[in-house]
């Protein structure tokens, strides 16, 4: 429950969600002796679970990372958008996860750099994303 205390009119509270398989419509409600007022806010499927890369990365060496979801990929499959904070990395623009799959590897290269360097390799896919930081 939540209490507003005496002389204020509302409350901030924290909500915890977690993933759900299909976008789910949630009401609160808030309620006393008196009268009630409800809210609705959405929850909306997530297919992005994680990318992994390896522990490290040479400069001048290629690699694979992996992509995988939370849910299998829908009918048709699913692509996943690929990007590097660091151009010495490439990553493809686009990766696709067979209908069905929850998980798929894509291959990237690194290129030369004078010193060590952090690169976040971000993927986005049906409006949720996950990132790997190497």
């Amino acid at each position: 429950s939540v209490v507003v205390p005496g002389g204020q009119t509302t409350v901030d509270f924290p909500i915890t969600t977690s993933v759900v398989s299909a976008d789910a419509t949630v009401t609160v409600t808030a309620a006393n002796a008196a009268t009630s007022k409800s809210a609705q806010f959405r929850i909306n499927r997530t297919y992005m679970r994680s990318i992994t890369l390896p522990a490290n990365i040479a400069k001048n060496s290629s690699g694979s990372g992996s992509i995988s979801l939370n849910f299998a990929a829908p009918t048709g499959g699913l692509i996943v958008q690929l990007s590097s904070s660091d151009p010495a990395v490439t990553v493809p623009a686009t990766v696709g996860i067979a209908a069905g799959a929850t998980s798929t590897t894509f291959a990237f290269s690194a290129g030369s750099v004078e010193n060590d360097t952090a690169v976040t390799v971000t993927g986005t896919a049906a409006g949720s994303s996950a990132a790997a930081r190497r």
